[in-house]
């Protein structure tokens, strides 16, 4: 299970980029089926759905629309 208090949505998104990563790099070398590769896409998930509920709560505390994840250019 993935920590869900994060310091700050930077530090979130910076997790969901590194999964990506690893994802990628994992499916690469055992395929996208493989067990590990589904680990970490299942994480990967659950990080993108914490930032999602981070990102509409703030919007609704403060007014301000949601921001769209930035995507790193690995």
């Amino acid at each position: 299970m993935i920590k869900t208090n994060y310091k700050d949505l930077e530090q979130l998104v910076e997790m969901i980029n590194q999964h990506r990563k690893w994802m990628l790099e994992s499916a690469n070398i055992y395929g996208m089926g493989s067990e590990k590769t589904l680990k970490i896409s299942q994480e990967l998930d659950e990080l993108i759905l914490v930032y999602q509920k981070a990102n509409t709560d703030q919007s609704k505390t403060n007014g301000v629309g949601e921001k769209k994840l930035p995507v790193s250019s690995a």
